[in-house]
Parts: structure tokens; sequence; C-alpha cells
């Protein structure tokens, strides 16, 4: 039975070997971003993400009268890495139930955009919106093309602002009001390295270019037998403290903190 390694590390790129850049060859799976933009604190929720080379990604919420869902606000930063096309997210807006308040009225359309970083940098591939008026799910696409996802492990890293007020939680799930915390991140495997935020190359959003924000989620599609990823806080305020879950088939694995006092954390995991 073949042992599949996993490794995500809070740590400068400068450190991985194997970078390379993040702009792909033409034999190489694409980076995608799924963004939803637009006024923040906007809620909705995540339908599913689909590959052509990996499986169903849904992010199930808890729910219940003692703990309300925990959806999404925008806005939010969403990585297929190593993905193959066509590739599909599918959201909708947080719909407010007896048991499950919504995190806060969507009063607005919330933009969303897909960006092919094997395309364009700066100009969104797709682009639609979150009706405020309607439940029916809204999809991106690459294409019309139908989507056969494929078995194989969902690998999910949530990156996020750690809120230090007591008592402090260690999942990404828990933390409220989210602030853009600037990071850098490489994550790859034995084939490939993804620099994924460096092809942010204006600070339009307030970050310095070349540099993701809180909160962010990245997948990575069919990894092979030796995976890493770096995430290097990038923050000039001491107090920020970026937040790391690594999530395998849905369970989490491992959870640690960088800080700008301590740049470097690890979580990982073997099959």
């Amino acid at each position: 039975m073949q042992r599949l390694f996993l490794a995500i590390v809070v740590f400068a790129c400068a450190t991985l070997a194997a970078c390379s850049g993040s702009s792909p060859t033409p034999t190489r799976p694409d980076e995608l971003l799924f963004a939803v933009v637009g006024t923040s604190g906007e809620g909705f929720q995540v339908v599913d993400f689909k590959t052509s080379n990996g499986p169903v990604h849904t992010i199930a919420q808890p729910c219940s009268k003692e703990n309300a869902r925990n959806d999404f606000t925008s806005p939010y930063a969403f990585f297929l890495l190593n993905a193959q096309q066509p590739v599909r997210g599918t959201f909708q807006r947080a719909v407010e139930s007896s048991d499950c308040p919504a995190p806060s009225s969507t009063t607005s359309p919330v933009p969303l955009q897909l960006y092919n970083f094997g395309f364009n940098t700066s100009t969104p591939f797709r682009s639609g919106e979150i009706p405020p008026d309607s439940d029916l799910p809204v999809s991106l696409a690459t294409s019309a093309q139908e989507i056969k996802p494929v078995n194989g492990p969902d690998v999910r890293v949530e990156v996020c602002d750690q809120d230090q007020t007591p008592p402090i939680s260690n999942l990404c799930s828990d933390q409220v009001n989210q602030q853009p915390i600037p990071f850098t991140a490489s994550i790859g495997d034995e084939v490939a390295t993804f620099i994924a935020c460096s092809f942010f190359e204006t600070a339009d959003t307030g970050r310095p270019a070349g540099t993701c924000g809180t909160p962010a989620i990245f997948y990575l599609e069919a990894p092979q037998s030796f995976a890493v990823a770096f995430v290097a806080n990038q923050s000039p305020n001491t107090g920020d403290v970026v937040l790391v879950n690594l999530y395998i088939n849905g369970v989490l694995q491992g959870t640690d903190t960088a800080s700008t006092s301590n740049r470097n954390a690890k979580v990982q995991f073997r099959f």
C-alpha cells in the first residue's frame, strides 16, 4: 500500500528547495482562485468545488441551536492547486433558519471571481454574483464541460487570523471578525511546486504585493507520495497570529500558528 506523506509548514519559501515559481507549464495543471469579494461581512455558503483530478470538495459546518452554523463571510479566497480542468465552484447565499441563524443578512449581491493564473493574473477568467434575493446556487466554471471527479485524498489547508482574546481557539472555523493578515505560501509535492501568492502583483487590497491575505482555504489536488507547503506570516503587527489547520478527508489532522516573532510552524500527516 503506497504511503503518502503530507506536510504543511508555516515558514518562508526560501527553505523549499523545489520552489520554482507559480507559472504552470503546458503539461502542468493550473492554479485557480475563487475569490468572494464585495462588501465585507456578507454571508455565503460553499456548496462544493469540483475538479477533474480530485474528489468533490465540500465543507460541512456545525449547525444546532447550541452551536450556530459557521458560514463564511466575504471577503474570502479559495485556491485550487494542481487542478486539472474543467473546474467548477458553486456557492449560495447564507440562509437563516430557526436552528441555523445566518452570520449576516445578505442585503446586496456578493461578487464572485474566478482567476486562472496560467492565463492572467489581474483579470478574472469568469465573474458572477450571489444574489441577495434567491436561494438558488450559483456556479463559476472554466468551461461547460461535464466534470467527473476522481477518488483521492481531500487535502484542505485553512489559513486564518487567530483571535487572541481568551478563550483562544485553534480552529479557523471558530474565528470571527477576520482581519486581512498578509502571508505567502508555497504548496507542492515531488512533481510540482506552486508559489500560491506570487501572482498578486499589485497592492490594491492593502497587502504587500506578492502576498495572500487571511482568511483563505487551499486545496491540493492529486498529491503525490510527498507533499509540502510553506506559509509565512508577513504582518508587521506583532499581535497578529496566523492560524493554520490541516484537514484530510474532512478530519482535522494538525494545527499550528505563525507570528511575527515565530514565523515557522508545521502540521503534517502520513497516510
